[in-house]
């Protein structure tokens, strides 16, 4: 018995010998696997030890967008600021009492927003077509429409202000144009007339006094006599009706990159320009521009 194990033993030495050259050719790497394994994990401890973080791509990808949302927050909290505040100052503009725009003196003008209300009457014939601006109107759809900017006269003569009416449909900017256009013409009609009658009184009140002879009355031809008629009265002008806006300063629009520019000169605009709109209309380049709260045509 004891034979055979020793036999078993020899075997497996001998087995173990021949497989010696390969092993010795695994081990020297298996040996360097572990002693690299070793060093980092020391590194990694004495790193931890001294209170250095251990940064890796991971962590970088984990902290960007971490960053990112925290920066997000902040601006959120302060547009929402932003937003409070100004709501509160809307609110406490329309809760006053509106000013007479024609009140300001000196260098005082009025600001963005400010309440005001001016009395006066509008000059239909002047208004100025903002747009295309689509709008959703219930049961209709989206229609095309124009905002509508109609200079004001005030009461004895103060001032002119130009006031954005609001949005109308689209049809309405032919019919105004046609009707403005109308008005204008027999505007100019009706001056050239006075014109010409103060000339002729003018003329005749120059010219030396006719003979009083009963000769030359009673030779002078019948048509000549006829000819001599009164001359017609022009038309006088209709009254408009008088109305108290009150409304807010409004301020510019700014325009976006895709839309196109105004055209001062041919009275095409795309977007609320004061000073090119008055510009426009041969008024000062300072007319304020009120934006309509309310209107009110018996005040």
């Amino acid at each position: 018995m004891r034979r055979l194990a020793q036999v078993g033993w020899a075997a497996l030495t001998a087995s173990a010998r021949r497989a010696s050259p390969v092993s010795s050719s695994i081990n020297p790497e298996l040996r360097r696997r572990a002693t690299n394994a070793a060093t980092a994990a020391a590194d990694g401890a004495a790193a931890e030890s001294n209170g250095a973080p251990g940064w890796s791509p991971m962590s970088a990808v984990m902290f960007i967008p971490s960053a990112v949302c925290g920066c997000l927050a902040y601006w959120q909290y302060e547009r929402m600021q932003w937003k409070e505040s100004l709501i509160q100052r809307r609110q406490s503009i329309a809760d006053q009492q509106p000013r007479d725009i024609f009140s300001y003196e000196g260098e005082e003008e009025p600001q963005e927003y400010d309440k005001v209300s001016v009395a006066g009457r509008f000059l239909h014939e002047y208004s100025l077509f903002v747009g295309p601006r689509p709008r959703s109107v219930p049961g209709q759809g989206i229609l095309p429409g124009y905002l509508v900017v109609t200079p004001m006269l005030g009461e004895d003569r103060k001032g002119v202000v130009l006031v954005n009416r609001g949005w109308v449909p689209a049809e309405w900017k032919t019919e105004a144009q046609a009707a403005a256009a109308a008005t204008i013409r027999e505007r100019q009609e009706r001056e050239r007339a006075e014109q010409e009658a103060r000339a002729k009184a003018i003329a005749e009140a120059a010219a030396p006094p006719a003979s009083k002879s009963w000769w030359r009355r009673a030779t002078k031809p019948p048509s000549a006599r006829q000819e001599q008629a009164p001359p017609q009265q022009p038309a006088k002008p209709q009254q408009q009706e008088r109305e108290v806006v009150v409304g807010v300063i409004q301020p510019d629009e700014t325009p976006t990159q895709f839309m196109p520019e105004n055209d001062a000169d041919a009275e095409e605009f795309h977007y609320i320009q004061r000073e090119s709109m008055a510009r426009s209309l041969g008024l000062p380049a300072d007319t304020p521009l009120v934006m309509v709260i309310s209107s009110d045509p018996a005040a």
